[in-house]
């Protein structure tokens, strides 16, 4: 195993009392309540900093937007652009403007003032985010639009300030709405009026309203990262060094840009159902309702999003369809906000599914406002086009004809395009922060404890681990043994749990800690869930504030914890530890690089599940050694089988017990390092 490249955690108090660290990849914020929190990824082999791509949390107060920041295919985008990644939680929308933006720009001033990127203190922002993060998108761009070279907000439920001021209508903007939004119902109407009364005065900014759209993420990113990259190319200057100061952006000319028209979203009556764009000094349509785009590109891509009756749908094969999805931001599992990503040199072929009503006779394809390709009736409805290194993303759209020469449009699908230096950078980075802490040389069999008669009160909610001796250790790693026959000899109400058809022990030993999972019912599919941290119940509950023990004020998830959990017979473990206020980014391995890697060993036999995990791995990682007889480590233990759930001390477990219900019952056990057992 490796030793990780970090550099020394640095660590400060925030300006509002909060505070902020840097680990060499990201930096991090949280209030003093432990609530509002931010996190920033700084890209690779770059001098500094140029800007910075900000999610939004959606979902008011909770969502949580921080895991975007290791998206393996934004990584690529911004890092091609020099740009940072950041994800926020606890921002609610309506007040960023007035009062929680401030908190934004503040910790960015926070993280340069530790010293290592300067720049963050005027560095040019994107702001971005679906629901409640659409409003905080707007409202950042509303608050310090001189720092803005673009927003995007989805299916904001309402927008604050309901008149923003002339500098933010020169920041170019894309604002989507979901027109059968079930949540919001007012979102497009809102939109709309704000539209009518800003169109006069000019605004850089277009509105869509996707047919069919819901409270949803749709096509939204297909348009929105074309569009940054316009806008960054446009107005970043390419010299600008955020370290000298703030940065002058380029104002853009209205004139220059393409106009598009909202009154022909649902088509003309001549049969054509396609929005009507064109270069802004030949536009002919109703300026009333015109729109502005900075580009031919992100015309095209607007076309392909806003208008409605679309019988094409497009997807590239062997590539897959961008997720980008508005609900994997509202309830953050870990999945990726993926998107395909392609080495430049790649032959991209799109493929186009045609609607049978939909008679067509030529379909002509387009990467952003450039054709690609033309298909004819008697042939395939595809194209097949080569790929260069020049642009960080690739949308592509079509549009269909038929014998009478009526329009279609097609909805636009994206993918990233690597630079394969920069793509190398970005593997070795995150080996680095991924990589496993040295254990060194295996420890010699056996625990270091004494034999002792001290035991833990037989009824505190404690399980206690003896210590093995060398030859009892040997017998775990018998090929012919499952489980190990020591366990057999832990048999003390004090060194088992037991609920529901389940015995848990454990045991441990200058190498690490071992743990049992016994149950005749144990199948397939059966679910093993534990939490361990390297602080004992009690102390998990001892900080000043107590919120500032735990990740997250909504959980009671240690800042000292790992949660492992994996289901039998899936041959994967997923881990969540403190990242470092955060959990909701779990780390997937196979059973096979869990040993490899990390040293964890999971062993699944009739009946039966074992684990070792190295002291490294006891809690959140980091170097341990055997802890003393007497130690305690908190403990929370689940197993479900089928519709049977079970979890010790109590039902509720660190998830479901904010901090704010206290220590009363405590969703916390303990782990007492015990004893050495004889042989």
């Amino acid at each position: 195993m490796t030793t990780p490249i970090r550099s020394e955690i640095l660590r400060a108090p925030a300006s509002d009392g909060g505070e902020v660290q840097f680990d060499g990849f990201f930096y991090d914020y949280r209030d003093a309540e432990s609530k509002k929190a931010i996190k920033v990824w700084i890209p690779p082999g770059v001098p500094f900093v140029r800007g910075v791509i900000i999610h939004g949390n959606p979902g008011g107060g909770g969502g949580d937007s921080r895991s975007v920041v290791r998206d393996p295919a934004i990584q690529e985008f911004a890092a091609r652009h020099g740009f940072g990644i950041a994800g926020v939680t606890w921002f609610r929308g309506h007040l960023v403007y007035e009062k929680l933006g401030a908190s934004i720009l503040s910790a960015f001033d926070d993280f340069a003032k530790l010293g290592k990127n300067p720049e963050l203190a005027h560095v040019p922002l994107i702001p971005r985010g679906g629901s409640n993060g659409g409003m905080t998108s707007y409202g950042l761009a509303c608050l310090a639009p001189e720092r803005m070279i673009c927003f995007t907000a989805n299916c904001g439920p309402a927008y604050y300030p309901h008149r923003p001021a002339p500098a933010v209508l020169k920041v170019p903007a894309l604002l989507h709405v979901g027109p059968v939004d079930p949540f919001f119902q007012l979102g497009m109407k809102e939109t709309a009026e704000l539209f009518d009364d800003i169109r006069p005065l000019g605004p850089l900014w277009a509105w869509d309203a996707e047919q069919g759209k819901k409270h949803e993420d749709g096509h939204s990113a297909d348009i929105d990262f074309p569009f940054y990259e316009t806008c960054i190319a446009l107005r970043l200057p390419p010299d600008a060094d955020p370290r000298l100061g703030p940065v002058q952006l380029r104002d853009l000319n209205r004139e220059e840009g393409w106009l598009v028209d909202t009154t022909t979203w649902k088509g003309k009556t001549d049969g054509s159902s396609l929005t009507y764009v064109a270069p802004f000094k030949e536009y002919k349509g109703d300026n009333k309702r015109s729109n502005w785009v900075p580009d031919k590109r992100t015309a095209f891509l607007y076309r392909g999003v806003s208008s409605y009756d679309k019988p094409l749908q497009l997807k590239l094969r062997d590539i897959g369809i961008a997720s980008s999805g508005l609900s994997l931001l509202l309830f953050p599992d870990g999945t990726p906000i993926t998107s395909p990503v392609v080495d430049p040199g790649t032959r991209v072929v799109v493929e186009c599914e045609v609607n049978k009503e939909f008679d067509w006779e030529r379909i002509e394809f387009f990467d952003g406002g450039d054709s690609i390709g033309v298909a004819t009736t008697g042939s395939a409805p595809q194209c097949e086009f080569p790929v260069d290194g020049s642009r960080a993303v690739r949308s592509i759209t079509a549009v269909g004809y038929d014998k009478n020469g009526n329009a279609r449009a097609a909805a636009p699908i994206h993918f990233f395009v690597r630079d394969p230096k920069i793509s190398a950078l970005l593997a070795e980075q995150r080996r680095q922060i991924d990589a496993p802490f040295e254990n060194g040389a295996r420890p010699p069999f056996g625990s270091s404890a004494e034999p002792s008669k001290s035991k833990a009160k037989a009824d505190a909610a404690v399980l206690v681990a003896p210590g093995l001796s060398a030859a009892q250790e040997k017998l775990f790693y018998d090929e012919k043994q499952r489980p190990a026959s020591f366990w057999k000899s832990i048999a003390a109400a004090a060194d088992q749990v037991k609920g529901d058809g389940v015995v848990i022990k454990a045991a441990h030993s200058r190498a690490g800690l071992y743990l049992l999972f016994e149950a005749p019912k144990m199948a397939d599919g059966s679910m093993i869930d534990f939490h361990i941290s390297r602080d004992s119940s009690k102390e998990i509950w001892s900080g000043q504030p107590v919120a500032s023990k735990f990740s997250a004020a909504q959980f009671t998830l240690s800042m000292a914890e790992t949660q492992y959990y994996f289901k039998r017979g899936e041959n994967t473990m997923f881990r969540r530890f403190p990242d470092p206020y955060t959990m909701f980014i779990p780390r997937k391995n196979s059973f096979q690089e869990m040993e490899e890697n990390y040293g964890v060993i999971i062993r699944e036999s009739a009946g039966a599940t074992e684990i070792f995990l190295p002291w490294a791995y006891v809690g959140k990682p980091g170097p341990m050694t055997e802890p003393a007889v007497g130690t305690r480590l908190g403990l929370v233990l689940a197993y479900s089988s089928g519709d049977e759930k079970w979890s010790w001390p109590t039902k509720d477990g660190p998830w479901a017990w904010p901090v704010e219900n206290g220590p009363n019952p405590n969703p916390w056990g303990d782990l007492e390092i015990g004893p050495k057992m004889k042989d």
